[in-house]
């Protein structure tokens, strides 16, 4: 992902943009994909992605040993790794709830989700690029002095994707479509936030950071003038 894209995009990148984020729904519409199975992948992949970010910033902006704070050893990645596993699931409750309720009032289960094998694939897919991304991010990182900007637009852009699913899913338009035509309507959301926040990586920051007003100087107060008697 780009972290700010300041040159203007060719078009052959924009096209293979918005290629690479329609191609699961082309493959609900024409080939047979299930887009519950989608959203629910997503939805890890979303989780993934914050335990990933939450790993680098303790090992490249909190501090973790000597130089430049790095991670050094087993030990060290193991203390990350535990401290991170505590945090995620305060992540995961409010990030996740609307996608339960929605996947409860369709009667789609997980069990069965998990019983399909491409579902199955896709969660080990989804594990091994994740890995990869992080030890290829981290490796990029340790050569930055810019650590904490990068994450923070990395962050930005991982929120900004599932908080457009999140209010997709709150219009109620989702709902009276139902689980398959509904979710192609929450996998076009995701898809259309996804080349937004590449395109657009300061009007996101700028969205989720707004200015703060600047206080409006104090109005001098005039001294009275004494009476005259």
């Amino acid at each position: 992902m780009s972290v700010s894209s300041k040159q203007p995009w060719s078009l052959p990148a924009l096209a293979s943009l918005v290629t690479r984020n329609l191609m699961p729904v082309l493959g609900v519409l024409f080939l047979g994909w299930s887009a519950p199975n989608l959203l629910a992948l997503y939805f890890i992949d979303t989780l993934l992605a914050f335990a990933a970010v939450m790993l680098l910033v303790m090992g490249h902006i909190t501090g973790m040993g000597e130089g430049k704070g790095l991670p050094n050893g087993v030990r060290d990645w193991t203390r990350l790794v535990a401290a991170t596993a505590m945090v995620m699931p305060f992540v995961a409750i409010p990030l996740g709830m609307p996608l339960f309720l929605l996947f409860a009032e369709f009667g789609i289960s997980w069990r069965e989700m998990l019983d399909d094998p491409n579902f199955r694939y896709g969660l080990w897919m989804q594990a091994l690029l994740s890995a990869q991304a992080f030890i290829v991010s981290h490796r990029d990182l340790s050569r930055r002095d810019d650590d904490d900007e990068v994450l923070k637009h990395r962050v930005q852009y991982i929120l900004v994707r599932w908080i457009a699913v999140i209010a997709a899913s709150m219009t109620g338009l989702v709902s009276l479509l139902g689980p398959h035509f509904g979710g192609i309507v929450m996998l076009v959301v995701y898809a259309a936030a996804s080349v937004y926040a590449e395109l657009f990586p300061e009007r996101v920051d700028a969205w989720l950071n707004p200015p703060k007003p600047t206080p409006s100087p104090p109005t001098p107060r005039r001294k009275s003038r004494p009476r005259r008697r």
